[in-house]
This record gives structure tokens, C-alpha cells and sequence, in this order.
């Protein structure tokens, strides 16, 4: 979805195109500036989140709302982002950090202008799973890298490798200026269960180490697991 055709759809959304749900979007100036639009709590949204990866919708934006369009919402007064990954008339799901399900948690939810969402790609040829490493791109592809781009969250990353391990599977992880970011299996990340195969965070995501700064680190880890070669990981950002 181009980000003009995003921007127009949320300027030409009034009472009439939302229906029986009223104002779909509030918009205004600062709202166009900042690149976040407010969904309206009750009209809109249900204020108790459904699960930590789902929020219940009163009203259907369908029309308007895509997998991959960003979101930020509001949890006992603290900012947190994700992306939409599904978006139903009764229910957006989200990967990135995770929701708490109490009446009346969940206190703001905007969603972003595509243009906030940056997507990296790194890969690792080669056999990659010969040993515990923290610093895969550095050490094996011989490609360290670092953030050139505004205040931005991890709040998603696939791996996919192309064998897996000879008799231990591989656990990849994310490093944000060397913390990680998945908190699966006790923090060391995404197990690398079966060759060509996508293995996705959804919102297993620590919210203490998933933003990034200007000039600070990406790297990828990686537990021991010989065997496994050719390891492709993409990294999804949603900046402030």
C-alpha cells in the first residue's frame, strides 16, 4: 500500500464511510506531521485487549487497515509498537510488543503511515550453526551493521535457514546494540527446528531491548548447531 494512498484514505474518512461506527480517524495537523493516526477507544477499539498478540474492534476498518501498516499503542501510560499481521472486521493482530489483557489496559492505539516501517535483510552464507556465536554478521558474512536512521523499534524478525543442524538445531536471535531481542527459549531466539522453513516472532519481543538508536548495532546470534548453513534473517522497524 502506497503511503500517499494511505495518507488520502485517512484524510477522506468521515462519519459516513465508517457507518454505524462514527468518525473513523481523528486527524489533524500534528497527527500528519508525527506520521500517527488515533483510533478512536470505544468507537473503534475495545479497551481490553483480546490476548497479547490481538485487539478487539468495535467498528470494521478493513477498508483501510492492512497487514504491515504500523501501529503504537499505550499500556499503563508507557508507548509501545508493533505492526499488524491480520486485520479482521472484529479483531487486528499484531506482532511486536506484547499486549496485557486487563479492563481497561490498553489506554491509546494509533496506526502509522507505511513510511515509518523499514525493513532489513541480512544473510549469512555458509555453515553458520558450528558454534555459539553473538556476532554473526560480524564474524561470518564479514558485514557488521549499524542503524542510519531515526529512533526505531525491532518489533518483528524470520529466520529461515536453508539445512538445519546435524543433530542440534540452531537458536537465532536478534542482538540490538548487543541485548536480545526475542525472548523465546529463555532468550536465545527462534529454534531453527526444520531446513526451508520462515520462523517468526510475534510478540515474543523484549520491549527493554527493542529499540535502536542512531549508529548503534544489528548482529545475529546464534547457539551451536552444526550443520545448519545459509541463514537469512529479516529484520521489520517501526520508527518513533
Amino acid at each position: 500500500m502506497a503511503t500517499e494512498t494511505f495518507y488520502r484514505g485517512i484524510s477522506e474518512l468521515d462519519a459516513t464511510a465508517a457507518g454505524a461506527g462514527g468518525a473513523m480517524l481523528i486527524a489533524n495537523d500534528k497527527q500528519l506531521r508525527d506520521g500517527w493516526f488515533a483510533l478512536d477507544e470505544d468507537t473503534h477499539w475495545d479497551d481490553q485487549a483480546a490476548s497479547t498478540s490481538t485487539i478487539t474492534m468495535n467498528a470494521d476498518l478493513t477498508a483501510w487497515l492492512k497487514p504491515g501498516v504500523p501501529v503504537k499503542f499505550k499500556l499503563s501510560g508507557t508507548y509501545y509498537y508493533g505492526i499488524l499481521t491480520a486485520v479482521a472486521a472484529g479483531l487486528l493482530t499484531i506482532a511486536g510488543a506484547p499486549l496485557t489483557t486487563g479492563d481497561g489496559d490498553l489506554e491509546e492505539l494509533y496506526v502509522g503511515s507505511p513510511s515509518k516501517v523499514h525493513v532489513v535483510k541480512f544473510h549469512v552464507a555458509g555453515e553458520y550453526g558450528d558454534g555459539a556465536v553473538a556476532t554473526l554478521l560480524a564474524t561470518d558474512a564479514k558485514a557488521p551493521f549499524e542503524w542510519e536512521l531515526p529512533p526505531a523499534y525491532l518489533v518483528k524478525f524470520r529466520a529461515y535457514s536453508d539445512t538445519d543442524g546435524d543433530t542440534t538445531d540452531p537458536i537465532v536471535n536478534v542482538m540490538v546494540a548487543g541485548s536480545a531481542v526475542s525472548t523465546s527459549n529463555t532468550n536465545d531466539g527462534l529454534e531453527m527446528t526444520a531446513a526451508q522453513t520462515w520462523y517468526s516472532t510475534v510478540v515474543d519481543i523484549s520491549t527493554t531491548n527493542y529499540s535502536i538508536a542512531y549508529d548503534e548495532s544489528v548482529e545475529i546470534s546464534t547457539t551451536a548447531g552444526a550443520g545448519a548453513d545459509d541463514l537469512t534473517v529479516i529484520c521489520v522497524f517501526v520508527e518513533e
